[in-house]
């Protein structure tokens, strides 16, 4: 490595800082429903819903999400409420409060952070971000309704009797 080599930026913590041209969600912004990045965003208004990033997610000061999070990396400087997901890492910053359960292979609590939930540490289970289906749903065929009579039998269980239409 030379003297003038670049090395990414990193926060107190180690944790490398969210690329310059992530999305950024203004404070005073409220979006709702399924939002997908395919960069990193950092979220200084509120979210309500679901998000998905390739890359990290920061949840700012001012920011406050109600939402499953889904992203490499998870960085909460403000309020989530919700599940968070993340296959590398999931910081929680002072000031942070975080109500949530977390999946992730490695997590990080600065002293100041406030978080009340679970922790699954897992590096298989986080590493499969789950992608949404766009198939429809399939279901068996229909079954017939049937009549049940408890009383037939051997005492154990319930006996159909007679096949309704």
């Amino acid at each position: 490595m030379s003297l003038f080599s670049r090395r990414p930026r990193t926060t107190p913590l180690n944790i490398p800082q969210i690329p310059r041209t992530a999305t950024y969600i203004e404070s005073g912004c409220h979006l709702q429903g399924q939002l997908q990045f395919q960069t990193g965003v950092r979220i200084e208004g509120r979210i309500d819903g679901e998000v998905r990033a390739r890359g990290t997610v920061v949840v700012g000061e001012t920011g406050e999400v109600e939402a499953s999070l889904f992203a490499d990396v998870v960085v909460v400087l403000g309020e989530v409420t919700g599940e968070i997901h993340a296959t590398t890492l999931v910081a929680l910053h002072k000031g942070a409060r975080v109500r949530s359960d977390i999946t992730t292979a490695g997590i990080v609590v600065e002293p100041g952070a406030d978080f009340r939930g679970s922790i699954v540490i897992a590096t298989e289970e986080a590493q499969a971000i789950p992608e949404r289906s766009t198939e429809p749903l399939e279901f068996d065929e229909p079954r017939p309704i049937v009549k049940i009579d408890p009383v037939l039998g051997d005492g154990v269980g319930a006996v159909a009797t007679e096949q309704l239409d």
